[in-house]
């Protein structure tokens, strides 16, 4: 059990690394439980060698020394099948009047490949336990928020924006609205890990030596992934790519999936994933805010999401425009979010058959099977839905073109909604999020459903549809499939 940690650590790169490269291995990662020891006080170092998409390196020799030669003999340890290792260190008693030095080096005497972490306690003004990290796409120590609270929990690597050309960035800090939400995750029983200032110049690989540290070094046995704006674009690059399967479950919000949108020296693969989403192996929940646009518009969540694997992926859109931390929406999506690591899988998938029309639908919601119906005379589609409290509903649902009169309208419980609508070749796609409890959902054509100015005259209309759909079902039984399906192909 870790002592529970709740730290923000903006230090300056003081620490540097050398490599020596003549294969392609290796990366690693290192978290120290204190930074600022005080004397007498032991410090654990847990490390991790892998290769570039977090597959452990076995047999590599490390060994600690420090500057000021206070251990008697340097500390020496192998890493084991996944490229884990463990060291203790004692502080020594003496009084010290200057930062106490380091060296962590790395040695891989099959591979070639030798690195050294060379960095300093800041022993002299100790300030209590501060963790920190260390990885070899940096010069140094990394600057992140760290809670690591309990190895039964499991733990969250958030990926903050950025975009700062020639290359992928992320932000030099947090801001408060940040810190809080992070709060928001850490206090639901996560741990959480969010780098600040990551780097990226051609591939992304840091994600996946993190996840290996946490997992094989940490012994954490689930990991989760968030990465919003420029963090979503390499969590989505992350899992398309994620050979060894180190992530568990991954939310993506607002990424750029269908090229970057200026030039940049990262590699361009890491922005075009959208047509590669059918590799991904987790389940994987995008959130997106509707009014997005440009290179991060909804339209390419949506392209990721029918080549994705039907059982893997949900859309959940919110009233946003690209910026959602700091905002209404906030709680919203730490709810969503929340709700989705808490359940672990996207949502039940369903078809619905009507004569000639399938309707395909998935939603995190229970479902009344007896009041889910699709009228084909008035060419309305109905769902009642009940969802837990204290989460969010979501709804994805694909309906032929043919089967509405024009463009889609969405009523929950008589009011109309804003939800979103993409037009495909031969399928509307509906996304819809709502509040906790029971809801009846309407989705009808413009034309079916006119906006009278007499809301009364309106509501009665409504009434007498959703009494219409009620009679019919039963005569128009609900299509089931017992494979969780996600989202839809064009027919």
């Amino acid at each position: 059990m870790f002592v529970a940690l709740l730290v923000v650590v903006s230090l300056s790169l003081t620490g540097r690394h050398t490599s020596a490269y003549t294969t392609p291995c290796c990366e690693y990662g290192v978290y120290s439980t204190d930074l600022q020891p005080k004397a007498g006080e032991r410090v654990d170092l847990t490390g991790v060698v892998t290769d570039r998409f977090g597959g452990g390196q076995a047999g590599v020799q490390i060994q600690y020394t420090d500057g000021g030669n206070y251990a008697t003999t340097p500390l020496n340890t192998t890493t084991d099948a996944n490229g884990a290792w463990h060291l203790s260190v004692a502080m020594p008693t003496v009084n010290i009047q200057y930062p106490l030095r380091f060296t962590i080096a790395m040695n891989d005497s099959t591979q070639e490949w030798t690195s050294s972490i060379i960095d300093h306690y800041d022993y002299v003004s100790s300030s209590g336990d501060v963790p920190g990290i260390y990885e070899s796409d940096y010069s140094g120590r990394l600057n992140a928020y760290l809670n690591i609270q309990s190895v039964g929990f499991p733990a969250v690597i958030f990926l903050g924006g950025g975009y700062v050309q020639p290359i992928l960035t992320g932000d030099s800090q947090l801001d408060p609205d940040t810190l809080d939400f992070l709060g928001s995750i850490a206090n639901a029983g996560y741990n959480v890990i969010a780098p600040i200032g990551w780097f990226v110049q051609t591939q992304p690989v840091f994600p996946y030596v993190l996840a290996a540290l946490i997992k094989y070094g940490l012994g954490i046995s689930r990991v989760y992934l968030v990465g919003w704006s420029a963090g979503g674009t390499v969590a989505a690059w992350t899992i398309v790519n994620d050979n060894h399967h180190l992530f568990d479950l991954v939310v993506i919000m607002d990424a750029q999936l269908q090229g970057a949108g200026v030039s940049t020296q990262t590699d361009p693969a890491v922005f075009e994933t959208a047509q590669l989403s059918g590799q991904v192996n987790v389940p994987n929940l995008l959130i997106w805010g509707i009014n997005d646009s440009g290179t991060s518009s909804i339209q390419s969540a949506s392209l990721w999401a029918s080549n994705a694997q039907r059982d893997l992926v949900r859309l959940d859109s919110f009233e946003y425009t690209h910026e959602w931390i700091g905002t209404s929406v906030q709680s919203q999506i730490q709810d969503d979010i929340i709700g989705f690591f808490r359940g672990g899988y996207v949502g039940t998938y369903t078809s619905l058959q009507s004569g000639n029309t399938t309707i395909q639908f998935l939603t995190n919601s229970q479902v009344d099977a007896p009041d889910t119906v699709f009228n084909s005379d008035s060419k309305v589609f109905m769902i009642q839905v009940t969802q837990t409290n204290g989460t969010i509903g979501s709804l994805n649902v694909a309906i032929p073109t043919t089967s509405l009169d024009g463009q889609p309208v969405v009523i929950v419980d008589n009011s109309t909604v804003n939800a979103l609508s993409l037009a495909g070749s031969q399928n509307y796609y509906v996304y819809l999020t709502y509040t906790e409890g029971r809801h009846v959902i309407l989705i009808a054509g413009q034309n079916s459903v006119p906006e009278f100015t007499d809301q009364i005259q309106r509501l009665a209309t409504l009434a007498a549809m959703l009494s219409l759909a009620v009679i019919l079902s039963t005569f128009n039984r609900v299509g089931r499939r017992s494979k969780l399906e996600s989202t839809y192909d064009e027919n």
